[in-house]
């Protein structure tokens, strides 16, 4: 099982593509977040490691903030242009599979477009788990501006957790608890601010959750300018990784984490 870190980004930065990643364990791959950016990312991962159209079989939309779903139209309309065959699946809230179909029908094609395979478009809601060809899907809600619901997929093995965007919240918490991989939005380092996460909260959130690797995205673009915040901050990153668990990552668009 692997993570792809697609785009590390917040929604207006102009050197990190919008944040996404991939779960890829054996032939399943899963896209968790699909901004417009972001996709272009996806698109350079395939040619890079020579993936057709059918490598990727769902993608999941954490919430209906345009950094997180306006590249979903494109997606699926590539997909239809290079002739994909396989069934795929858009997984999201209940309560966005609105803002979905009229994207879809907006941009490109509408969800009732015969591309030639089949589109499915699942709701979900928090406290749910969903078999996804093998994979078990859980969803938490965080706090956020817009509703939001956080994901933990797990192949019976490993797990990853994404929180899309947000302050993680209990149930939050206790879906990452145990977790190999957790995701997080990591928006300033010591500053709170609401419906963000703070860097310094989710290092001891990790600590004391055992979780084994958290990876910080979507960090604040002014602070990622910001040369010696950045210095001080891998500094840091650097000293908790030499006294072990949790492993701290600062991943750059299409690095990649595979656990042994």
């Amino acid at each position: 099982m692997k993570a792809v870190f697609i785009g590390t980004g917040e929604a207006f930065d102009e050197n990190h593509p919008n944040n996404s990643h991939l779960v890829i364990s054996g032939n399943r791959a899963i896209m968790l977040d699909c901004g417009d950016p972001s996709v272009h990312q996806l698109w350079r991962y395939q040619a890079r490691n020579n993936l057709d159209f059918n490598f990727l079989d769902g993608v999941y939309i954490t919430h209906n903030h345009s950094d997180h779903f306006f590249g979903l139209p494109a997606l699926v309309s590539r997909m239809y242009e290079e002739k994909r065959t396989k069934p795929f699946t858009i997984f999201c809230a209940n309560s966005i599979k609105k803002d979905i179909i009229n994207i879809m029908q907006y941009a490109y094609q509408g969800m009732e477009t015969p591309f030639g395979f089949l589109v499915s478009l699942n709701g979900i809601e928090p406290g749910e788990t969903f078999d996804f060809k093998g994979l078990k899907l859980s969803f938490a809600e965080t706090q956020h501006s817009k509703r939001n619901i956080a994901i933990k997929v797990s192949d019976g093995k490993q797990s990853i957790c994404y929180s899309g965007d947000g302050t993680p919240t209990e149930k939050a918490i206790e879906m990452y608890r145990g977790s190999d991989l957790v995701i997080h939005e990591a928006y300033l380092y010591d500053e709170k601010v609401i419906g963000h996460g703070c860097i310094v909260d989710l290092i001891e959130m990790a600590r004391k959750n055992n979780i084994a690797a958290i990876a910080l995205t979507h960090l604040k673009r002014v602070y990622r300018r910001d040369i010696q915040g950045m210095r001080e901050l891998e500094s840091v990153i650097a000293k908790e990784n030499e006294s072990g668990r949790p492993r701290i990552l600062l991943p750059n668009p299409l690095d990649e984490y595979e656990f042994s």
